[in-house]
């Protein structure tokens, strides 16, 4: 499937969760169930389509990282720059499953007991860790996200750099 069919894929199931939300507010008590696990079963392949959308632009994205660096780099054999900047094949839920605290563990990063911690030079620690989610936010420059993009921040690189760090690590 391309992007378009995924997209238009992904507009039905958003037009279907409307129409059986509004089910949902007008129907019998009886029925709410039905209509609650209809919900949830839509949710979750808006879930899959949107996953399979962004994991197709990440691979476009790497493509085009990939032919840039080739031009950029051109004393470089071709196979030295695509070995070297290629997403690996690793499934990235893998990759985001590896702990954020193992993480900051390995880069000598302390967290406090409210899971907080220091990203940069700062008086007073400005991020947080929510070990439940495996996610992080920085309130001081509001942004954050998975273990991948820790490694972004931590390491200044690229996705697909961090990716390649994370796969060293499994």
């Amino acid at each position: 499937m391309t992007i378009k069919d995924l997209n238009e894929t992904l507009l039905f199931y958003e037009k279907k969760r409307s129409i059986w939300g509004c089910y949902f507010v007008n129907c019998r008590i009886q029925d709410k169930w039905f209509i609650k696990w209809q919900l949830e079963e839509n949710e979750k392949e808006i879930n899959k389509i949107s996953k399979r959308i962004h994991f197709i632009k990440a691979l476009n994205k790497n493509k085009r990282l990939i032919a840039q660096k080739i031009k950029e780099e051109p004393n470089l054999p071709k196979k030295e720059v695509i070995k070297k900047y290629q997403i690996k094949t690793v499934d990235l839920e893998e990759l985001k499953k590896i702990p954020i605290k193992q993480i900051l563990d390995n880069y000598g990063i302390k967290v406090s007991s409210a899971g907080f911690f220091k990203l940069r030079n700062e008086k007073t620690a400005s991020v947080k860790l929510f070990e439940d989610t495996n996610s992080y936010c920085d309130f001081g420059s509001m942004q954050g996200g998975s273990v991948i993009d820790l490694i972004m921040n931590l390491e200044k690189t690229t996705v697909t750099e961090s990716i390649n760090i994370l796969k060293d690590l499994i």
